[in-house]
């Protein structure tokens, strides 16, 4: 014999009545987060081969954009940084008016 029951979809019950999604304090809402854009940067180089693009990340700080990175490109990571001559930065995105 089967039994009918009522269930919710998880998805649309309010943050407050289960911990499914994270709590308001732990969360980081799109708008808090910082556009960054990853290069490698080459110390000798003359001023115009100094930094080369590879990417962009959006985080909420420097250091969480570069483990970012580093983890969706742990190829490009490896290349780069066996290199004495590179490093990889992040740098925040430049933005106009």
């Amino acid at each position: 014999m089967v039994e009918l029951v009522y269930t919710t979809d998880l998805k649309s019950v309010a943050h407050r009545d289960c911990g499914f999604e994270s709590r308001l304090r732990h969360y980081l809402h799109e708008r808090d987060m910082i556009d960054f854009c990853i290069y490698t940067y080459r110390e000798s180089a003359n001023n115009s081969d100094k930094y080369m693009l590879l990417g962009s990340v959006k985080a909420k700080d420097r250091k969480t954009a570069l483990e970012e990175w580093r983890g969706d490109n742990p190829s490009q990571t490896r290349v780069i940084e066996s290199s004495n001559k590179l490093k990889i930065v992040a740098l925040v995105e430049p933005g106009g008016i």
